[in-house]
């Protein structure tokens, strides 16, 4: 449902670039490749360096301001970037990477400086929001 959230933002903003079946392939593509085990792409690796990837124009937050200026739905997508908040990666010998303790010692100080610091979103108007 978040891919999907994701996917329609994309098509609002690029109608002339995306399809709606394109992107839904896509999508299940891309399910099909978390699946396969062979590919060897690890949780750790998947889920680290919060820093970068919970940042103002990556991933999650960069679909939230997305969906804030065509003022569309992002309650999805907001709820994977908390559930991101709680992910603690450790390599195999149990370690997180310097980044990520960086991170936690922010979390650490509450989701709102997380939201302000590392998001670069209004900790207000995300904590508020229904998200449209």
């Amino acid at each position: 449902e978040t891919m999907l959230q994701s996917a329609d933002l994309l098509l609002a903003k690029y109608p002339d670039e995306f399809t709606k079946n394109a992107l839904i392939e896509h999508i299940d593509d891309l399910l099909a490749r978390f699946q396969n085990k062979a590919l060897g792409d690890t949780i750790f690796r998947v889920g680290s360096d919060l820093l970068r990837k919970l940042s103002k124009d990556d991933r999650l937050v960069g679909a939230i301001n997305l969906a804030m200026e065509l003022n569309m739905p992002y309650d999805k997508i907001q709820e994977a970037l908390f559930c991101a908040f709680q992910f603690r990666a450790k390599d195999e010998n149990g370690f997180m990477l310097p980044a990520d303790l960086k991170f936690l010692e922010i979390y650490n100080s509450g989701v709102e400086k997380v939201l302000a610091t590392i998001c670069g979103l209004n900790p207000d108007e995300i904590l508020s929001t229904k998200c449209i």
